[in-house]
């Protein structure tokens, strides 16, 4: 696991590179937060990542669950302008770099959907993505308006297809991927990206069941996955694909299994759940 700085390090590294107030975020209070509209598209891409830090520190649990409540009482400023930084144009300085940026930016909006609706126990009409929530342009991301469907299909799965994403992308329910503990950085995006995938691999739900997302029967030669391979249809098309996923990022002893048995795959059902963290 990687190892980051404390916060009031980052603090200060944030208020060298700009100082300044976000008009962009009334009616709220602009609590020292620095201008991101003024800031150079390098530095506001670092302070979005900076900001994401912050809350996935203070909110993201243990477990996997995430505090949303929380985060919409207490960091409502913060989390305003972490979107904010998001809106202009990125100007990307590589590859990676815009890879890195469309997943975060991804995730960040898969939570504030959440937080936006108000943060119902499950998602509206069963599921986040369904079209009322996934089709809606409700933020400018890189200098346009975009949707969660805009980002995951024709940016990051139609330009930078990778197996790996379905360990990456959010879902915000119980039985998918869950958030990843940093952002994704574009100078270890393949690093970042296999570390997602074997941590969705080995992930249990959120709460007291804590179930295994994947799970392997060695008795019965039956491996049951969770429903976020099916969202990724188009990288994991045959059910020999997402074999071969487990077989390259499985834990060890599974992939020696699975290299070794004719194995039947089985699909969890679909939930709607919300990963709201349990008072």
């Amino acid at each position: 696991m990687k190892t980051r700085p404390g916060w009031a390090g980052r603090r200060q590294v944030l208020k060298a590179a700009v100082v300044g107030s976000l008009s962009t975020l009334s009616p709220f209070d602009t609590g020292g937060i620095p201008n991101l509209w003024a800031a150079p598209s390098a530095s506001r891409s670092s302070i979005a990542d900076e900001l994401w830090t912050e809350l996935l520190d203070q909110y993201l649990k243990v477990d996997g669950s995430f505090d949303y409540r929380g985060l919409a009482k207490k960091s409502a400023i913060r989390f305003d302008a972490l979107m904010t930084a998001l809106q202009p144009s990125q100007n990307f300085s590589s590859i990676n770099h815009q890879r890195a940026f469309f997943i975060n930016a991804y995730n960040i909006l898969c939570v504030r959907l959440i937080v936006d609706a108000g943060v119902p126990t499950k998602m509206p009409e069963g599921g986040l993505f369904k079209k009322s929530l996934y089709e809606r342009r409700d933020y400018r991301i890189d200098g346009r308006p975009l949707s969660i469907a805009e980002i995951e299909k024709t940016i990051l799965l139609r330009r930078h297809p990778d197996p790996r994403l379905v360990g990456a992308l959010f879902q915000g329910t119980n039985n998918g991927p869950g958030l990843a503990r940093s952002p994704f950085r574009a100078q270890h995006l393949g690093q970042d990206l296999t570390q997602a995938a074997e941590e969705f691999l080995r992930a249990r739900q959120p709460g007291s069941s804590g179930q295994l997302l994947n799970s392997l029967d060695r008795k019965k030669k039956v491996l049951t996955v969770s429903p976020a391979f099916r969202r990724l249809k188009s990288i994991f098309p045959q059910e020999e694909d997402v074999l071969s996923f487990f077989a390259r990022y499985g834990r060890k002893s599974e992939r020696e299994f699975l290299k070794s048995h004719r194995i039947e795959l089985k699909f969890a059902s679909s939930s709607a759940t919300i990963n709201q963290t349990k008072k």
